[in-house]
């Protein structure tokens, strides 16, 4: 398959986000509480952006690095630099050599977004310090603060290595115990639509997510 980290993460604003998941996954949606959708890391923002598009209700927040400056005024931003050294390309960053090993720390400004009055879905890929440290920190700390939300993770195509496979797979690990976290390979949707590119596979999945996304929120 013809296609870097790079491109997948903008096509990944265009995965069927929720279509993976259990129908059970979708009674969480229903309710008076208000919705919060919060994107962790690159991946988890630009599934965020577009679900916004699409016009779903709720609040939207994107935790990421770098900053977004076209995010729409609605969608909060909060810039998390993890730990390690940037690599520019033209004067562009394009990614961070991020130190693996380094402990998170939740900014205080993370904190606050949660009380128990919203719920809330936090969406992420997995394999990344931002979008795996913090999707599992805030999973847990959720889960002890008995505050509703779910978590919804992608794992990474095989040809994006070993390190971010098995690094996406301690995530797992941690987090498998709780009822309210699902994930879903990438590679179930080549899969799942044989023969279809990687923008057509994406755009099936993508369109059957919103579909069950409207169905159960109302939106």
């Amino acid at each position: 398959m013809n296609i870097t980290r790079r491109e997948t993460l903008k096509h990944l604003s265009l995965l069927g986000t929720l279509a993976f998941l259990p129908q059970s996954a979708f009674a969480f949606l229903e309710g008076d509480l208000p919705l919060h959708v919060i994107g962790i890391g690159g991946a988890g923002s630009n599934m965020v952006e577009q679900l916004h598009q699409q016009g779903i209700a709720g609040k939207f927040t994107c935790i990421s690095e770098p900053a977004r400056p076209h995010l729409p005024r609605d969608i909060r931003f909060i810039e998390f630099v993890p730990p390690g050294e940037p690599v520019y390309h033209k004067g562009e960053l394009m990614y961070r050599t991020s130190n693996w090993e380094a402990e998170l720390q939740i900014p205080e400004s993370v904190r606050q977004l949660f009380h128990p009055h919203e719920k809330y879905v936090l969406l992420a890929g997995l394999g990344g310090y931002t979008g795996t440290k913090m999707t599992v920190a805030l999973s847990l700390l959720l889960k002890e603060q008995n505050i509703p939300a779910i978590t919804v993770c992608s794992l990474p195509f095989q040809f994006e290595g070993e390190q971010r496979a098995s690094r996406a797979q301690e995530a797992v690990n941690e987090l498998k115990h709780l009822s309210s976290f699902h994930y879903y390979p990438l590679e179930n949707i080549r899969e799942r639509y044989g023969n279809l590119t990687i923008e057509e596979a994406f755009t099936k999945a993508n369109d059957q997510a919103f579909e069950l996304f409207h169905a159960a929120s109302g939106a």
